[in-house]
């Protein structure tokens, strides 16, 4: 079992991966669609990744303690609920999943001197990427992997345009 299955189940690895890989498209594609490409795209993306790791994994710890919680009470007598080292474990997965969802599209812009060329390398990788989450995914649920990639690819950048025609 990887570190990610330990605290993670399949579901919120998948939508923890979607999550960060959609707001670095919204960067990259947004820049995409504005014509241009500004030097701080790529801080601004990790920057919104990192915030929104942290942010994500606490909120995810506070509703696995509230969902505890609440089965404590129906068994017993409440008592403390302390912060665990599964706590710690959950709010690092997440963070993880979401901060490393941007490194790959910044790869191209190390390699590709053209800052619009490497723009368009980094939109095309990420919808790969959704992609083969998608295809991982459906393999997972037993349905055409191909499908679900295809479906979870298009989701996606469905989503992105949404979020950068109300400005997101």
């Amino acid at each position: 079992m990887s570190f990610l299955q330990r605290y993670l189940d399949p579901s919120e690895i998948l939508g923890e991966f979607l999550f960060g890989a959609i707001m670095v498209l919204t960067f990259t594609l947004g820049a995409s669609v504005a014509g241009g490409y500004e030097k701080g795209l790529l801080l601004a993306a990790l920057g919104c990744n990192v915030a929104w790791g942290v942010i994500d994994g606490v909120l995810l710890v506070m509703s696995n303690r509230y969902a505890r919680r609440r089965d404590q009470r129906e068994r017993t007598q409440p008592t403390s609920m302390p912060f665990t080292r599964a706590d710690s474990g959950t709010l690092f997965a997440v963070f993880l999943l979401v901060v490393s969802s941007a490194i790959p599209a910044a790869l191209p812009f190390f390699v590709i001197a053209d800052p619009h060329q490497a723009l368009r390398a980094s939109n095309a990788l990420m919808i790969v990427l959704l992609f083969v989450a998608g295809w991982r995914y459906g393999r997972h649920i037993d349905t055409r992997p191909w499908l679900a990639g295809l479906v979870l690819a298009v989701i996606g950048v469905a989503l992105v345009a949404i979020a950068i025609a109300l400005g997101g």
